[in-house]
């Protein structure tokens, strides 16, 4: 008997055995290789080298002072002791004298600016009381005029002839007072 040729394994078999026995090997070797590449390149070693900038620094200094000379740059170097700024030392008292200057001169423009407050007050004051006194004179003019024409009236009935006496069931006007109510309703006519 002939003996059966092989048959053939599909391409897909053999991925599929490549997957499950070779591919995780292979994997597992990559990811050691990187692992050890990052340790090696990637992780910082404990000692470092760099340059720092900071934003502030505490500066001291055994007497109060203007800092007037600044004798480094940005990104010297220093070390301990070397000199970094030249203080000018300026006298408390004297701190305190501008200080105290700067608090009268406040105390004044606060009493300036109260007095300018009740100058504001009187003269508001005045404006309403001259505004009343001007009320009160238009109001005496008024009832003067009432008066004027009153008396205008009786005059020229007067010189048409007329005897002039209010009738009883005429009011004079009431701004008039009682004395000059008398004085109206008896003005002679001659």
């Amino acid at each position: 008997m002939d003996p059966l040729p092989p048959i053939p394994t599909p391409p897909g078999q053999h991925w599929r055995e490549f997957r499950i026995k070779v591919l995780p090997f292979l994997m597992f070797g990559c990811v050691v290789a990187g692992a050890a590449f990052i340790w090696r390149y990637l992780i910082m070693p404990t000692n470092l080298v760099g340059q720092v900038e900071s934003i502030t620094a505490s500066v001291t200094t055994t007497a109060p002072g203007l800092l007037s000379e600044l004798r480094v740059d940005r990104f010297s170097e220093v070390t301990n002791g070397q000199p970094i700024a030249v203080v000018l030392p300026f006298d408390p008292e004297l701190t305190k004298a501008s200080l105290a200057a700067i608090e009268s001169d406040l105390n004044v423009t606060k009493g300036r600016m109260d007095l300018n407050e009740l100058a504001r007050l009187d003269t508001t004051i005045r404006l309403k009381l001259d505004l009343d006194t001007q009320r009160t004179l238009l109001n005496v003019a008024v009832v003067q005029r009432d008066e004027a024409e009153m008396f205008s009236s009786a005059w020229q009935n007067c010189s048409r002839g007329a005897t002039w006496s209010p009738r009883p069931n005429t009011s004079l006007p009431k701004p008039l007072t009682t004395r000059r109510r008398a004085k109206w309703r008896t003005v002679p006519c001659w």
